[in-house]
């Protein structure tokens, strides 16, 4: 019986281990998607390259989880990770050095083809340069749902980080729609105007948005615009009508002469109408009088 007992465990204790073992095959082994692997590569066609550093990004390779920057899930294999930050000089370099790390910096536009990574948490241009490129208004789609609203939702998106990349414009009012983002950074690149407003930007540090000519809590320096309120706009149509001359007043002092002298001209030149006018009167007198007589 001990025996039997023995055997069975044994059988259990193998049969869980090869289990184990192919399901860690089966699970190191899963790929990028492919919708996403396409993604990735119109990412890349609007990108402009000078070092090479994204030449494991090709056709020829199938899986995009091994291509420089990605990380990927390893159960589901969607990319989570995009991380394409230059790598900054450590001390002293060279004019030689300095040039090189200048040529390796990435620039050109970035593709919207980015909202077909539903699962990206975190995004990260940092130190390329993106001189006069915008902010993406598709940001604001970028959304860390849990269930994507549309087919442009990105999901999971925490980490954004374009600092040190010459973007210009403003920052599009969409970005407060990233209500999970948890790390931004857009310092010390061109942008202007104000931080829009959201309960979530503003929960940031200032030196998310330092090196920009940016305005707006949490930075200290307020958007100054000034806006004419009623009474400035009353007192400024009357300093403008001081020395004009006031037409309806005008207008109402010579309709009432020319009404009444087109009546008193009518009773002084015709005896008929000036009769029948005291006639009118004198019987509406008798009239009000009979009322009058009657009440008292």
């Amino acid at each position: 019986m001990k025996q039997t007992i023995r055997i069975v465990v044994a059988f259990v204790f193998i049969a869980v281990a090869t289990i184990n073992i192919s399901f860690c095959k089966r699970s190191s082994s899963v790929g990028c998607l492919q919708s996403e692997r396409l993604a990735l590569l119109r990412f890349k066609q609007d990108l402009i390259d000078p070092a090479n550093r994204l030449v494991s990004w090709t056709s020829g390779v199938e899986d995009c989880c091994i291509w420089s920057g990605i990380v990927c899930d390893n159960l589901t294999g969607h990319v989570l990770e995009l991380n394409l930050r230059t790598a900054p000089l450590n001390g002293y370099a060279t004019p030689a050095e300095d040039e090189a790390y200048e040529r390796s910096k990435l620039y050109g536009k970035i593709n919207p083809s980015l909202l077909d990574l539903k699962h990206l948490r975190s995004l990260d241009l940092s130190d390329n340069n993106f001189e006069g490129v915008e902010i993406p208004r598709f940001l604001g789609s970028m959304q860390n749902l849990r269930i994507p609203e549309n087919i442009g939702a990105m999901s999971s998106l925490e980490s954004i980080d374009f600092s040190g990349n010459q973007l210009s414009g403003e920052i599009p009012q969409s970005i407060s729609k990233l209500t999970f983002l948890s790390v931004l950074n857009l310092s010390n690149n061109k942008l202007s105007g104000r931080i829009p407003s959201s309960t979530q930007l503003q929960t940031f540090s200032a030196s998310s948005f330092t090196g920009n000519e940016l305005c707006g809590p949490p930075l200290s320096n307020n958007c100054t615009v000034s806006v004419p309120t009623s009474g400035d706009q009353n007192r400024g149509e009357t300093e403008g009508n001081e020395d004009g001359v006031d037409w309806f007043y005008v207008s109402m002092a010579l309709g009432f002469v020319v009404g009444f002298w087109s009546f008193i001209g009518s009773l002084f030149f015709n005896r008929r109408w000036r009769c029948m006018y005291f006639q009118f009167l004198s019987s509406l007198q008798d009239k009000l009088g009979s009322v009058v007589r009657k009440c008292y």
